[in-house]
């Protein structure tokens, strides 16, 4: 059997008071009993219900000032960016935070290998994938040539 990984490590520095103390209690939070069992109660987008947390790795150091966010073997990368757009924009509108990954296997699988990066902002995210990359630089190649794709059905 072979597990498939997907690793990240990133940084966020210069934390000021107010950053730490927020991020301490949103990396903490969980929802009561009440609000599990009420059927509208929305969690927070970047909790993950099956992780029962954040979904992925973090340190939070007090005294560098700093959050460091990382996947030991898999990760909720989702969570994360969600949780990265809602710091920026509570403090830092104009920061852009970048995030790579990769995809990695314990076998030479085929297929199997891979990675991307994610550019953060307060209005959204932007990804690109390695196979996306790939996907779209064989088009503007076979474009170039007049090549064309067949469209299945």
């Amino acid at each position: 059997m072979a597990n498939n990984y997907q690793l990240w490590s990133e940084i966020v520095e210069n934390l000021s008071d107010e950053e730490i103390e927020w991020i301490k209690d949103a990396l903490t939070w969980s929802p009561t009993e009440e609000e599990e069992r009420d059927p509208n109660f929305e969690c927070p987008a970047w909790y993950d219900r099956d992780a029962e947390g954040c979904g992925f790795d973090y340190n939070l150091d007090k005294k560098a000032r700093s959050l460091h966010v990382y996947s030991e073997e898999n990760g909720n990368l989702d969570s994360l960016v969600d949780f990265l757009q809602e710091f920026i924009n509570r403090f830092r509108p104009e920061m852009l935070f970048v995030i790579t990954w990769a995809e990695t296997c314990s076998k030479p699988r085929i297929g199997q290998f891979g990675g991307g990066a994610v550019v953060i902002h307060r209005d959204g995210a932007r990804w690109l994938t390695a196979w996306a990359w790939a996907r779209e630089q064989i088009e503007e190649i076979n474009e170039l040539k007049g090549i064309k794709e067949e469209k299945k059905a």
